[in-house]
């Protein structure tokens, strides 16, 4: 992502003969709370063109091509958008999903016209952009609960280096639970495989300094369903302290 918006940076400064900073800051993601932060923080993104007054009001934002707006409601396509996965916080089917997302717009439309504190408030997005460091590692953001951050982040006092690679983890991980590689990347809910697919999470971001993206692609997974699986993980090593030590030993 770096490299793109340097590219981009650069291109645009000699096509319009300009110089200095196109962008404020380098590109960073945040692992965020899913439904308590994650869906206020949605829409407080996708009105922002309207709170700004580059569109007139909520149908025309409907259409409006420069955010992911108009992709969730199947008015625009946008490349690597995961719209499906907005869209099942709302409904089942696309339609019902879509129809209820638009509604969840127009009420935040509605509590700031009313100056009501919207769910996501400054405070809150305060911590999206200053958010403690003691609590994060290094280049890693978090948004939610103080129990949903010490859920993901391991205490500095257990911290530490492990020279195993992520691939090294899946394959002692695959073979104490008896399973395959292959059945570690399936999408089966098998309670064994669950189990172990939570493991290699909750130890490749806290003992291996691996991100959770690339645990998501290596294992198949959606950034969300490894967040889920790394608490998970983080109880099932709780239970059974010997499990870090022995997969983790070098």
């Amino acid at each position: 992502m770096r490299r793109l918006l340097t590219g981009h940076a650069v291109t645009f400064n000699r096509r319009h003969r300009r110089v200095g900073h196109l962008f404020q800051n380098r590109y960073h993601s945040i692992l965020c709370e899913e439904e308590a932060y994650l869906l206020p923080l949605v829409r407080y993104i996708h009105l922002n063109p309207l709170k700004a007054g580059m569109v007139a009001n909520l149908d025309a934002l409907d259409h409006y091509t420069w955010n992911g707006h108009a992709v969730l409601l199947g008015n625009a396509k946008l490349a690597g958008q995961q719209a499906d996965e907005v869209l099942g916080y709302f409904g089942k089917s696309e339609r019902s999903a879509q129809r209820n997302y638009r509604q969840f717009l127009a009420d935040g439309i509605e509590d700031r016209q009313a100056e009501s504190e919207p769910a996501l408030g400054k405070r809150d997005l305060l911590r999206l952009f200053e958010i403690e460091k003691e609590n994060c590692s290094e280049g890693e953001r978090v948004l939610g609960s103080p129990s949903f951050a010490e859920g993901i982040l391991p205490d500095e006092s257990e911290r530490q280096t492990s020279g195993l690679s992520l691939q090294e983890l899946t394959q002692r991980v695959s073979q104490e639970f008896s399973v395959t590689i292959d059945e570690l990347r399936s999408r089966s809910r098998l309670g064994l495989l669950t189990d172990a697919r939570a493991l290699i999470c909750h130890l490749a971001i806290s003992y291996l300094n691996v991100t959770g993206a690339e645990v998501a692609s290596h294992l198949g997974l959606d950034r969300s369903s490894v967040t889920r699986a790394a608490r998970r993980g983080k109880g099932l090593v709780e239970r059974r302290q010997d499990w870090r030590k022995s997969l983790l030993a070098t």
